[in-house]
Parts: C-alpha cells; sequence; structure tokens
C-alpha cells in the first residue's frame, strides 16, 4: 500500500468520522433535553361502578395493573417523559362508557401507568412499547409490538405479543399465547383449555387441571407438566428428543397436542 493510498483512507475515515458526529449531534437537536413529570388521578366510586373494562390504547411505556377487592374506585399513577421542548401534558385517560382508556401522550413521549382497581375488572386493548404487569384481574385480551407480559390470578387469558416473554401464574380460565418471540411460562394453570404458539422460544407450562393443550414452537423446548388424569397424546418434533411420563390413551378425556421444529419435548406427571 502506498502513502498516496494510505492518506486517502484516512482522510476518508476522516470525513466519514464527522459526518457520524454531525448526524449524532443533529439528532440531540432534534429529540431535545428529556422532561419527566408525575402525577396521579382517581376515577370516582359513582364513575368506577359503570366501568367493567381497563382499555390500553397504543400507548408507549408500561402499565401495571392490580385488581384490589376492598377498591370501590380506581387510582391511576402517572410518569410522562419526552423530548423537546417543555410543555404541558394534558390528560391521557378518558373513560368511553363501560371502558377506562389509558392512552398515550403524543410524539416523543412516553407515559408509564400504575393502576389500581376493584378486583373484577376485565383488561384489554393494545401497547406499542413497554411491559405489561397485570395482577387479581378478570379477563385479560391484549396485543403488544413489544414488552413483557405478566398475568397473575386471572380468568381467561388471550394474549399477542411480538417480541416480549409472557409468564402466566394462577389463571383459572381458558388460554390463548400467539408470540413471535419469546419464552413462554405459566405455572397453576386451571382452565378447560390452553391453546400456545411462538416462533422462537422455550414453552413451560404446569397445570393443575387436567386439560386440553396444543402448543407449538419453531425453535425451542415444550416443557409440560401435567396432573393425573387421562390423555390422548401427540408430540412430534422434527429435530430434538421426545420424552413423555403420560401414557397415551387413544380413548383419553384429554388431549396433548405438541409440535416442534427444532427442540425437545418433555412431558410430565406429577
Amino acid at each position: 500500500m502506498n502513502a498516496h493510498t494510505t492518506t486517502a483512507r484516512r482522510t476518508a475515515l476522516f470525513a466519514a468520522g464527522l459526518g457520524l458526529t454531525a448526524l449524532a449531534l443533529s439528532g440531540c437537536a432534534y429529540f431535545g433535553p428529556l422532561h419527566e413529570t408525575s402525577d396521579s388521578a382517581t376515577v370516582d366510586d359513582a364513575t368506577t361502578a359503570g366501568v367493567d373494562r381497563i382499555r390500553l390504547d397504543r400507548l408507549d411505556g408500561t402499565v401495571s395493573i392490580t385488581g384490589d377487592p376492598s377498591a370501590t374506585g380506581i387510582s391511576i399513577e402517572r410518569t410522562v417523559r419526552y423530548w423537546g421542548q417543555e410543555r404541558t401534558i394534558g390528560d391521557t385517560h378518558r373513560v368511553e362508557g363501560s371502558e377506562l382508556v389509558l392512552g398515550g401522550c403524543g410524539p416523543r413521549c412516553i407515559v408509564s401507568y400504575t393502576v389500581t382497581a376493584p378486583a373484577d375488572i376485565d383488561v384489554g386493548g393494545n401497547t406499542d412499547n413497554g411491559g405489561i404487569d397485570l395482577e387479581a384481574v378478570r379477563d385479560v385480551d391484549l396485543e403488544t409490538d413489544n414488552g413483557r407480559i405478566t398475568v397473575r390470578t386471572a380468568e381467561d387469558v388471550r394474549l399477542e405479543t411480538d417480541n416480549g416473554r409472557v409468564e402466566l401464574t394462577d389463571v383459572s380460565g381458558d388460554i390463548v399465547v400467539h408470540g413471535d418471540n419469546g419464552l413462554v411460562q405459566g405455572k397453576g394453570l386451571a382452565g378447560s383449555r390452553t391453546e400456545v404458539e411462538t416462533d422462537n422460544g422455550r414453552i413451560e407450562l404446569d397445570f393443575e387441571t387436567a386439560q386440553d393443550v396444543h402448543a407449538t414452537t419453531s425453535n425451542g423446548q415444550i416443557i409440560l407438566t401435567v396432573p393425573a388424569g387421562s390423555f390422548r397424546v401427540d408430540a412430534q418434533t422434527d429435530n430434538g428428543s421426545v420424552r413423555s411420563q403420560v401414557a397415551d390413551d387413544p380413548s383419553g378425556e384429554h388431549e396433548l397436542v405438541l409440535r416442534a421444529d427444532n427442540g425437545s419435548i418433555d412431558v410430565r406427571q406429577r
């Protein structure tokens, strides 16, 4: 390599570095400084009496909802983070008929909620980014693009997620989970039917009641623990082993249909 080539390459690298620096600086100018505010609100008892569902409306930010058997109203704690010039962020929640709607706060803005509500409330809707944590609620029907979903103590649960693990504990109703990427884990599952499908991620399910189970993963292990019962067992994997402590009973009351493209399948019985 001659001196002219070396000098030219150094010049090009220096120019590229200046370009990246300018881009970073322009990005900082575009987003501006970060601001954070926190506040709280209460939905009064009379209004709460007509609300039986909380709906998440395409927001960016974490959401935590806890059911309290002694609660008669709904309390909302909110944290807002936004970039750019200081501005006033108005209410981002509203009541529409029988729903309390938790909304977003606009561009370059993230809003997180911590909510306490009566324990028999349903939760539904969708989020773009951020974890969702639910405890002691009724039925759950949620979709999220990015973020972990945790549900503890609920009845029927239906979840769809593009990226993020799903953790279920003490679910007494039926379960449907469709995910693209992330572990799906459940314990204390006591419904009559569970369906779990994920493209990339392990599936671990521990059942309190004998029930129909359909579990499918393209990449990952399937581990099931079931109580005593009679099961029709149909477990297949393209790459991996199949081990089952549960005998296949062609006339069994329940069915276990398990599919893995890449990963082992392990069925255990208490």
